[in-house]
């Protein structure tokens, strides 16, 4: 960093070394979507009106949540799902959209599954299920949030890392008859 002898991944790894932590443990989920996904973009946009972008199209909005926190916990938690619309914004603009809207085609529901802490590997993505949801069916909820069981009955079993891709694109092509009158 300019000014400083303090290198970039000093910086990294002070403030996003912990992967269990709601924030970063989001980022990494949105991140290990994209790559299983083969998103090409070199960069995360925080304010992008979706997570991921597959090389055929389809927008993918990522949302994560885990059994353990990185606080003291007397069970784990709850999961749930939240924000599922948005206000679109325009880079050239400026603005934001009036509107709240879904402006994803899939959903993915990440749950870092692990529930006991002594097994808990920030780095195994063997921990990690994957759900996919129609865009469709989530505007159609009519709420901004869920929970896990809401997210079973409407995306089925939870699929792996290897899995994902057949996963949502399933999911899209769902979506696509649903917006054509098809489903």
């Amino acid at each position: 960093m300019r000014g400083t002898k303090i290198e970039v991944g000093a910086f990294w790894s002070w403030a996003f070394s912990d992967l269990a932590s709601n924030i970063t443990r989001s980022i990494l989920a949105e991140f290990l979507v994209a790559r299983a996904l083969g998103d090409t973009r070199p960069l995360r946009t925080e304010w992008a009106d979706v997570d991921v972008l597959t090389p055929d199209g389809v927008r993918v909005e990522v949302k994560s949540a885990a059994y353990l926190q990185t606080w003291r916990q007397w069970k784990p938690s709850a999961i749930r799902f939240g924000r599922f619309t948005g206000r679109s914004w325009d880079a050239d603009t400026g603005e934001l959209d009036e509107e709240r809207s879904v402006r994803a085609d899939v959903f993915v529901f990440a749950v870092q599954s692990c529930q006991v802490i002594a097994d808990y590997d920030r780095l195994d993505v063997g921990q990690w299920g994957f759900y996919a949801v129609p865009a469709a069916d989530v505007a159609a909820r009519g709420y901004r949030s869920a929970n896990l069981a809401w997210v079973r009955r409407n995306a089925g079993s939870a699929v792996g890392y290897e899995d994902l891709r057949g996963a949502v694109d399933r999911a899209a092509a769902l979506n696509r008859e649903s917006h054509d009158g098809v489903a």
